[in-house]
């Protein structure tokens, strides 16, 4: 149990700090673009197109950036050194933990949609529904004006007493077609 539990510490962390790694490099990325922003900023106040208000809200914001940074950076070091306190490593023994880089997502469109892919889409299926909702609701108004024939038939004996219940003349049937046509109903 004591090692499966300190095998799953030391997962953590490492995973912990690759993620750091990848936070890291986007927080560095968001930085240039946003100093890319500010060289704007700046050449658009310098040839006095713009006021100096949005160039200090980009200054601003590389600000927060650096200041987010610092504390991935921190949490970096932070999280190297609970991991070596964990493994048993002394100062010059714990190896470096390079970040490792996200798999490549393909991009863009498949060549063909078949028709399978487009109708697991929730939003297409609830359509769907909708429609063939609405089509039986057409059937079922449309059923309302067709007319409707009934054939009733019955058979049975009819006897005043017992000892004639049997014969010819105690027997009954009758046929009783019916026709109804919702023409007039409404």
């Amino acid at each position: 149990a004591v090692e499966l539990s300190l095998t799953t510490g030391v997962a953590q962390l490492y995973y912990s700090m690759q993620a750091s790694y990848q936070m890291l490099d986007l927080l560095e990325q968001t930085r240039d673009v946003i100093d890319y922003a500010v060289k704007a900023h700046q050449s658009k106040v310098a040839h006095g197109l713009e006021a100096q208000v949005p160039f200090h809200g980009a200054r601003a914001q590389i600000l927060a950036v650096d200041k987010q940074i610092a504390a991935v950076k921190g949490q970096i070091t932070e999280t190297r050194e609970s991991l070596r306190a964990l493994i048993g490593a002394g100062a010059s023994d714990m190896p470096e933990i390079k970040p490792v880089a996200l798999p490549q997502v393909q991009t863009g469109i498949p060549a063909t949609l078949s028709y399978e892919l487009l109708a697991r889409r929730p939003d297409l299926q609830a359509m769907r529904w909708y429609v063939q909702a609405s089509l039986d609701q057409v059937d079922s108004a449309r059923a309302l004006f067709y007319p409707s024939f009934d054939i009733k038939a019955f058979f049975g004996l009819d006897a005043i007493h017992l000892d004639t219940l049997f014969k010819k003349t105690s027997r009954q049937f009758n046929f009783i077609p019916g026709l109804k046509l919702p023409l007039f109903d409404g």
